[in-house]
């Protein structure tokens, strides 16, 4: 069951987030730093967001894909890119009609994420379970709201590259 439930996960959109240098298969065309003509021929779905949404860092999440699916959950997935490049990755599904309010796949999502990235970083408090990956290229959390939010999410995001000489 969690093998098929994993790789469910992997065929639904998560492995697409992840950097080239992985050593997990990747779909045909879809890593973190492409630009956008290479995204928009790899995902015929994508489409221009109505009102795009603007993070630190120069990052605009303009592209969504409306129907992606996230350990047997379907939402929109939002591509954020900066200098060009897809550098952030987002699902967000509306959870509230499920009959567990979408632990079960949070609960795949964090199985997936420890098997792909190690040991999370777990928390928990009344209205949230949330869990995160770091590794040498990305950063990584999945998060699930309670009622009346009642929402799972998911981010993947390119580790912008450290320069030690800084510190």
């Amino acid at each position: 069951m969690k093998r098929a439930l994993f790789a469910a996960l992997l065929a639904a959109g998560l492995a697409a987030v992840v950097p080239a240098a992985s050593a997990q298969e990747l779909p045909p065309g879809v890593r973190l730093g492409m630009g956008l003509a290479e995204l928009r021929q790899a995902l015929p779905a994508l489409e221009r967001v109505r009102r795009p949404q603007r993070l630190a860092g120069g990052l605009v999440g303009a592209w969504q894909v409306a129907d992606a699916q996230v350990a047997g959950v379907i939402g929109t997935q939002t591509y954020y890119l900066a200098g060009g490049e897809l550098r952030r990755i987002e699902f967000m599904a509306d959870t509230a009609a499920l009959p567990d309010g979408g632990s079960a796949a949070f609960d795949a999502v964090v199985a997936a994420g420890r098997e792909r990235w190690g040991p999370e970083r777990p928390a928990q408090d009344a209205v949230s379970r949330y869990a995160a990956w770091s590794t040498a290229d990305i950063d990584a959390y999945a998060r699930l709201l309670a009622p009346p939010r009642a929402a799972l999410q998911l981010v993947i995001s390119a580790r912008p590259p450290r320069d030690d000489r800084q510190l």
